[in-house]
């Protein structure tokens, strides 16, 4: 019996894109983020070396590996753009003030050493 995987790949990575609710959550008990595991898996191929299979992933299921924000501020970071990546801070901070307050700390704290 064959299987048509790039049906199956379809399937799975449309049904990753859809909006959270239970009916898009994977295994048993429906627990599991369709794209945070995607993710994961993404992060799991690049670190093992895997790079383009990641992108390939990325470019089939849509889901990029991270979320813009934490894209846009790892650059702001890397650039010098200390303002930019402060300006970004509280949508990383998940709405805690303590975690907010910590990460302000070590972005003026490495402007300071650079």
């Amino acid at each position: 019996m064959a299987v048509d995987t790039d049906n199956a790949c379809s399937a799975h990575a449309a049904s990753a894109r859809r909006p959270g609710g239970s009916e898009g959550r994977l295994g048993p008990r429906g627990l599991i983020n369709p794209t945070e595991y995607v993710r994961l898996i993404q992060q799991a191929l690049h670190k093992l070396g895997y790079g383009s299979v990641a992108a390939g992933l990325e470019a089939a299921s849509g889901i990029q590996m991270q979320p813009p924000d934490v894209s846009q501020f790892q650059d702001a970071l890397l650039n010098g753009r200390w303002d930019d990546a402060l300006t970004l801070l509280p949508r990383l901070a998940g709405g805690s003030s303590e975690v907010l307050l910590e990460a302000t700390f070590t972005v003026l704290q490495q402007q300071y050493v650079e």
